[in-house]
């Protein structure tokens, strides 16, 4: 199991009361550095908790650690996670990129960018692998985006995007 999913699962069961003995510093020494970092919970290939922060101030593994801990038991689209569903639960971490902006919606790629979408003070994010799993087209993704943020569907033409590329670890 790769250190950083160990170390993931070590932060939930932590904080369900369980005693872990985390191998902090060998995770420190990889992962350092600071960087964004997004954390998924499935169980039974549906979405059951998703974390992040796209630009960090903290380490890595740090931000690993606590995004765990937020994506089980902070995610107010799902109850939190019970002792007896950590076994059924797989978790990925993706590692972010900097964000970088472009001029146009037609820049973005899907499957390879993970796309924020702003407009006013709304905003809202899809990791790169969203619009591919939900087999959307670009104006489709553009529009629950749009959606996720709170705002009408069509808004998408005329909002400001960031993309960022993350490596998935699984």
């Amino acid at each position: 199991m790769h250190p950083l999913i160990t170390l993931a699962k070590d932060s939930i069961m932590e904080e369900l009361g369980t005693v872990v003995q985390a191998d902090i510093e060998s995770v420190k020494r990889v992962y350092g550095q600071e960087g964004g970092v997004f954390v998924t919970l499935k169980k039974g290939g549906e979405l059951r908790g998703c974390i992040g922060r796209i630009i960090s101030d903290i380490p890595v593994y740090e931000c690993v650690y606590k995004m765990a801990k937020a994506a089980a038991f902070q995610d107010f689209r799902f109850s939190p996670l019970t002792k007896d569903e950590v076994e059924d639960v797989s978790i990925s971490i993706s590692l972010l990129t900097v964000p970088r902006t472009i001029s146009s919606y037609q820049e973005i790629r899907l499957g390879k960018h993970g796309v924020i979408l702003r407009y006013g003070t709304a905003s809202s994010v899809f990791l790169p692998e969203v619009a591919v799993e939900q087999g959307w087209d670009l104006e489709t993704m553009l529009r629950h985006l749009a959606q996720k943020a709170g705002l009408s569907g069509e808004i998408f033409r005329k909002a400001e995007y960031d993309v960022f590329e993350s490596e998935k670890i699984e």
